[in-house]
């Protein structure tokens, strides 16, 4: 299970919700399925390349891997 903890900024657009739980083996899986169930954020999470918004922030446990 992965937890993701959505920055303030972005609540609005995961019905206010600050932490969501996901099925995942990978990062990628994650935030698959966090934009699946919220498209909105397809507009504000990726670049057109695919990769991640460089203001977003990706941690597993305190290591940040961006």
């Amino acid at each position: 299970m992965t937890k993701l903890i959505i920055p303030t900024l972005l609540r609005k657009f995961t019905d206010y919700q600050n932490t969501l739980k996901t099925g995942g083996k990978t990062v990628k899986d994650a935030i698959n399925t966090l934009t699946g169930l919220f498209p909105d954020l397809k507009k504000h999470l990726p670049e057109a390349d695919g990769t991640i918004r460089s203001f977003v922030r990706i941690y597993v446990g305190d290591d940040d891997i961006k």
